[in-house]
């Protein structure tokens, strides 16, 4: 009796063990929402370098902010396939970086309602990236954190627009926001940055004329095919307010990029901006992508995601 009763504690035993493996391989796939779809969007956060790197001597960088903005397609098989440009504090920027990997989805019956989660494990071919994947329930939206320790940084995408794109995809008045981070000038207090950067926000709209050409006296970098565009906003500069106004030019790619630059009347550098087209045009996530030269090398000069919506008189 008494080993009839130790099996069978044994086998309860093993089936308590077992059970969340046998659930997740019985759990409902629920990748039919996002295979074939690419999804855009923009994040900011930060960079533990020391653990990220699973090394404690990393020189005086400890942890910095983080920014950009990206595109992610879901193919059949498990696969994915993921562009970002992506600023790092002191250590760089990394524009249209090409990321590969694979992605698992399945309904969690335990949730009410039931939710679709799972997680995605890509490689740039030097690092791991690794993700907590959710989806609604239509497919509409995606929310993805880093799973990697040492990164902090969540995100929403959205579906992008994927047909042929030209510059009255983005056209019209759009406003945006931003809150992110911008390079120190020199002589800043310590107590007032991270990794050098001070933080900074900007609220404002700018209009995009697909009709009007650059100027190409004042833009001579712009192109043939580029937009206008003009605008305006308020900046928190680590807590100064700010307002300017902005000229410049933008173009859309076939492929639903964007690219705008534009001078403003503070007397910064010009901004140089890329972003994906999203929501059939009615959103557009994008980043800044402006560096400057240090003894170190090249690195952000703004860690600023950006997104521009659409005014409603627009729609």
């Amino acid at each position: 009796m008494r080993t009839r009763i130790g099996f069978l504690s044994i086998f309860v035993m093993v089936l308590l063990l077992a059970a969340p493996l046998i659930a997740a391989q019985t759990r409902p796939d629920c990748s039919n929402l996002v295979v074939n779809r690419t999804y855009a969007g923009n994040f900011a956060g930060y960079m533990n370098v020391p653990l990220f790197m699973g090394s404690t001597d990393n020189g005086s960088v400890g942890v910095v902010p983080n920014a950009g903005a990206g595109s992610i397609t879901f193919l059949p098989g498990g696969n994915v396939s993921n562009t970002e440009t992506i600023a790092i504090g002191l250590l760089g920027l990394h524009k249209d970086t090409l990321i590969a990997g694979s992605y698992t989805l399945g309904w969690d019956m335990s949730k009410e309602p039931a939710v679709c989660v799972g997680a995605i494990h890509e490689s740039d071919g030097l690092l791991a990236y690794d993700f907590q994947l959710l989806v609604a329930s239509n497919g509409d939206r995606i929310e993805m954190i880093h799973t990697n320790p040492g990164l902090v940084v969540g995100t929403s995408m959205f579906p992008m627009n994927t047909g042929s794109c030209h510059n009255t995809s983005m056209k019209g008045t759009y406003t945006y926001n931003s809150t992110g981070w911008a390079l120190a000038s020199p002589g800043t207090p310590a107590d007032q940055m991270l990794s050098a950067y001070i933080p900074g926000s900007m609220s404002g709209a700018m209009h995009f004329d697909a009709d009007t050409p650059a100027d190409p006296i004042a833009f001579p970098d712009a192109g043939a095919g580029a937009g206008s565009v003009s605008g305006w906003d308020a900046l928190s500069v680590n807590g100064a307010i700010l307002t300017r106004s902005m000229k410049g030019w933008y173009k859309v790619g076939e492929d639903c990029t964007v690219n705008i630059v534009v001078v403003d009347t503070l007397g910064y550098p010009p901004f140089h901006i890329e972003g994906f087209i999203a929501r059939g045009s009615s959103s557009v996530y994008a980043a800044n992508v402006d560096t400057i030269e240090l003894q170190s090398g090249p690195v952000p000069m703004f860690l600023m995601p950006i997104t521009f919506i659409r005014a409603a008189s627009e729609k």
